[in-house]
């Protein structure tokens, strides 16, 4: 009988790390898309502004300055955008044409 308690058990704790990595998965996607939304909101900031700041991406979004900061590397990384200047308030950012 102890072996098909242990069975029965082992069964349940794979089903449950199962569910857990889909759950796993679930809240990586959201955040995916979060990111994704947030950076077209950015680029959107550059529709009425030829030059945007790290602070009118935080007004706009409502998220730490560190948050932007990462948002604005990937789109610089990304080839989309270019910083002016190298850090502090005197830093602004512009869309590459193309």
């Amino acid at each position: 009988m102890w072996w098909k308690l242990k069975k029965d058990k082992a069964k349940k704790d794979k089903e449950d790390s199962a569910q857990e990595s889909q759950g796993i998965v679930k809240v990586n996607e959201s955040r995916q898309n979060a990111k994704a939304e947030a950076k077209e909101k950015i680029l959107k900031l550059f529709d009425n502004k030829a030059e945007i700041t790290n602070d009118d991406v935080q007004k706009l979004l409502a998220v730490s300055d560190a948050t932007v900061t990462n948002y604005l590397n990937e789109l610089e990384k990304e080839g989309i955008i270019t910083q002016i200047g190298k850090e502090g308030r005197g830093v602004k950012y512009t869309r590459k044409n193309g």
